[in-house]
């Protein structure tokens, strides 16, 4: 069952699954964020280098999980839909992909500082 964000105006993260998957600690919850960030880069890269589109199936399934376990509901939800787009052969989410990354980007930058 997926929780709501605890911002109403900030759907980009949930704040409480980050808190709960890290055990309330404020270093850890900082360096699980800082990983994810890296690899949403090294996700896109990849990306944008292949015309495979299994590896792009892969790639989004890998960055739909870890999404999910840092609270980056938003990106979870684009890549859910970029992943029944791949099963319909239809590759229209990747613009909202690259927009959920970029608006991740500057909540973990504002988070972390």
């Amino acid at each position: 069952m997926s929780r709501a964000p605890t911002d109403t105006n900030n759907e980009v993260f949930d704040l409480e699954a980050l808190a709960a998957n890290t055990l309330g600690d404020e270093g850890l919850a900082t360096e699980v964020l800082l990983m994810f960030n890296e690899q949403m880069t090294l996700v896109l890269t990849k990306l944008n280098g292949s015309s495979d589109p299994d590896e792009w199936g892969r790639l989004v399934h890998t960055l739909k999980g870890s999404a999910r376990g840092v609270g980056a509901c938003e990106i979870a939800r684009v890549c859910e839909t970029i992943e029944g787009e791949l099963q319909q052969q239809s590759f229209k989410g990747w613009s909202k992909l690259e927009d959920a990354i970029m608006r991740s980007r500057s909540f973990i930058s504002g988070r972390v500082g």
